[in-house]
């Protein structure tokens, strides 16, 4: 019999932004959870539900803000496959650690 396979169809959207960060720290176990993360995680939700077609995020170097974009897109491709999110970076090296982050927390069963 086959492997069963969990998609992302089989999990629910995390109500609040510390649920997001601990099932993504259940998963990817060296993600440090921060306040600046869970501060950041609320202020994109809120610009979410306030109809913002975009949002810019901007934190001190070290508090995680290759982790609080990848776990913003984990939770809007959760609740909307579809969706749709640009990384910019001037930097490759930092540019190919940030893919391995964002597959990592955003998870395989969405593509890149």
């Amino acid at each position: 019999m086959p492997e069963s396979t969990t998609s992302f169809k089989d999990t629910q959207v995390p109500n609040t932004s510390l649920e997001l960060m601990q099932e993504i720290k259940h998963r990817v176990p060296w993600v440090d959870i921060k306040d600046e993360q869970l501060e950041a995680l609320d202020a994109l939700d809120c610009d979410e539900k306030a109809g913002k077609p975009a949002s810019l995020t901007v934190m001190a170097p070290g508090t995680g803000k290759t982790i609080v974009m990848a776990a913003d897109l984990r939770r809007k491709l959760l609740s909307n496959p579809s969706s749709r999110a640009i990384f910019l970076n001037d930097n490759n090296d930092i540019l190919g650690q940030a893919r391995q982050t964002f597959e990592e927390i955003v998870g395989p069963e969405f593509s890149y």
